[in-house]
């Protein structure tokens, strides 16, 4: 049978989307739309038993599915906290609330790390309120404790995943899992709580709440001088123990970034209490935002609960297995299969979270079976590969020497060209100082192949370029905290070294090694070109989520070496100039010194630098 209607407010009659829909055993149900409007089949079976009516800010309510109803109104009555007394308190008090609040933080919350099971939600719509992104997983997080926590406070595994892409949205979602961690007011010491930054922001104490058996102060803040109203964002701190229960902020507008505009966040952090010790358990985010190229509208929502706790004996997650700071989970997710992910026990019977998650289970997996286009799955593909890139730039040091020896080189292109006549008295040259770039493209965890190639920096005498093409191993030292790498590379290289002989007129085309060269100027350098093998040893430190610091050595072992003389058209269009490399043992090549010019590059095997890099 067929039964729609819609959920209203009894306190005003006003429609109240996003209000969780669900049968008694938790296996059919659906979701109000934002007119507060549902629609549902279900079989004839559970004609004379009860739908139930849960949502974030509402008593939980039911109705009786009859035989003869297919259409219903439903008031729902609002039930977060009610009101036990009103008073005013002075600044002062206020803030010795607060204050006593941060320091009961060492009695309330885990001071020793704490590791943490739940289900994770994400998903994208559009401005027809269809779905981008859904994804589901069931994460395990690591949290450092909560009196001295470190740079990075946390770390995320997952330990099942699915997803399922429906379109194109042009962007890249990273970090959602990461909120978990993020939005964890008291592992942060988040500025609002923080004595230190008292004077940053203006406070309001809204009197004395109960929910169920419990007494919460209810406390209301915002920035000095924001524009928004004091009331978007509320703190409850309980009052017996004065730990932190609930923030709640509604509706807060964010500046504008590079890529969006009108971006609105909604978001709620929810503790329970397990033997004196308080953790988050519910968290939810919305995102709402339109993208600056092609004016689209997005909303973005993030959901989870804590299933399971551990606060003993607890270890960090070993990084290999760890999610990565910008690994989009989405990457790490497989393709729906029902055959892989059977049930939602984790949080069909959890009466709470009916009332603040968005997608009933039955809802989440209608969502799963509908279909995606071709097309789509190639941009799945692309996407995948996209964040395993990592990119590095930095400057390194290389000794190249060329003593200050006059050279006198004659060229010969054939017997019916003009000989070119070359000198060059330099003085003393030398290359010191490179720019180094790297590509790579992480195949695992600890695995990367890269590319990467190195330039001299203004040396107007002399012109050296290398590239490599590699591959590395990193293993991760440091547990706790961001992560510190040894790294060992081994790399092919080739690399040439040369100095400038400078530019001579070409006074009619010839043809060399089957190249015509007809420009007006011809460039000559004489030099090195050699392929090696190359070990490396760095040391990285990741300072943030997105970019690092790393160290290395380098050693070249030499497998071929020749002697050259470049040629190079000086003119035209830079793509189109011809260019070849002549041995020096060539017939048409004349060393007119007593002395081979080759022989005096001192080229040092050593390397060593420094790079930036983005993970």
């Amino acid at each position: 049978m067929h039964i729609k209607g819609v959920t209203q407010n009894a306190d005003d009659g006003e429609a109240i989307p996003n209000i969780t829909i669900l049968t008694k055993d938790g296996k059919i149900g659906t979701a109000t739309n934002h007119s507060g409007e549902f629609s549902l089949s279900i079989p004839h079976s559970f004609v004379d038993s009860y739908l139930f009516f849960s949502g974030i800010g509402f008593k939980r309510d039911s109705i009786l599915i009859t035989k003869d109803t297919n259409e219903y109104i439903i008031k729902l009555r609002s039930e977060i906290y009610v009101l036990q007394e009103v008073y005013v308190i002075p600044d002062s008090t206020l803030f010795t609330l607060l204050k006593k609040a941060f320091n009961k933080i060492a009695d309330n919350y885990p001071a020793r790390p704490s590791s943490y099971f739940g289900f994770y939600r994400e998903s994208i719509q559009d401005e027809n309120n269809e779905h981008i992104d859904f994804t589901e997983s069931v994460l395990h997080i690591y949290k450092n404790s909560y009196i001295q926590p470190s740079g990075l406070p946390g770390q995320i595994e997952i330990m099942k995943s699915r997803k399922r892409k429906f379109k194109n949205s042009g962007s890249f979602y990273l970090g959602g899992p990461f909120l978990i961690i993020d939005m964890d007011a008291i592992l942060n010491k988040r500025k609002c709580i923080d004595p230190r930054h008292f004077n940053e922001y203006e406070y309001q104490f809204n009197g004395l709440v109960s929910k169920g058996a419990h007494s919460f102060y209810s406390i209301s803040w915002k920035k000095k001088n924001s524009r928004r109203s004091i009331n978007n964002a509320t703190m409850y701190i309980e009052k017996e123990s004065l730990a932190y229960a609930e923030f709640a902020e509604d509706n807060i507008e964010l500046s504008s970034q590079p890529r969006v505009k009108d971006v609105r966040i909604s978001q709620q952090v929810i503790y329970d209490k397990i033997d004196n010790r308080w953790y988050l358990k519910y968290l939810t985010y919305k995102n709402s935002h339109t993208d600056k190229i092609g004016n689209k509208t997005r909303l973005g929502i993030v959901e989870y609960v804590t299933t399971t706790t551990q606060f003993e004996d607890v270890m960090p997650i070993p990084f290999e297995r760890r999610l990565g700071q910008t690994e989009p989970i989405a990457q790490k997710a497989e393709d729906y299969s029902k055959s892989k992910w059977t049930d939602y026990d984790s949080i069909e019977n959890d009466e709470k979270l009916a009332a603040i998650f968005t997608f009933s289970p039955q809802v989440s997996d209608n969502i799963f079976h509908s279909p995606i286009s071709p097309k789509q799955h190639v941009r799945n593909a692309f996407f995948t590969v996209l964040p395993k890139l990592n990119i590095e730039y930095g400057i390194s040091s290389r000794r190249i020497d060329i003593p200050s020896n006059p050279v006198s080189i004659t060229f010969i292109p054939n017997k019916n060209t003009r000989l070119f006549e070359l000198n060059k008295s330099d003085n003393f040259t030398e290359d010191i100082f490179f720019l180094e770039t790297l590509v790579g493209y992480r195949i695992r965890k600890n695995f990367n192949v890269f590319y990467s190639g190195i330039t001299d920096i203004g040396n107007k005498r002399m012109h050296s370029s290398l590239w490599n093409v590699g591959f590395e191993y990193r293993k991760n030292i440091k547990q706790q905290g961001f992560p510190l790498f040894l790294q060992g590379a081994v790399a092919f290289t080739s690399m040439g070294n040369y100095v400038d002989m400078g530019v001579q007129d070409n006074h009619g085309p010839f043809t060399f090694n089957g190249k015509n060269f007809n420009s007006d100027k011809i460039e000559f350098d004489y030099g090195v070109k050699q392929l090696a093998i190359t070990p490396e040893f760095s040391i990285k430190k990741e300072i943030s989520r997105f970019w690092g610091v790393k160290l290395f050595v380098k050693y070249y072992i030499p497998i071929a070496s020749k002697d050259v003389l470049r040629v190079k058209e000086k003119d035209g269009f830079f793509l189109t100039r011809k260019e070849t490399g002549i041995d020096k043992k060539s017939e048409t090549i004349n060393i007119n010194n007593s002395y081979d010019p080759w022989e005096s590059f001192e080229i040092s095997q050593f390397n060593v630098g420094i790079m930036i890099t983005f993970n």
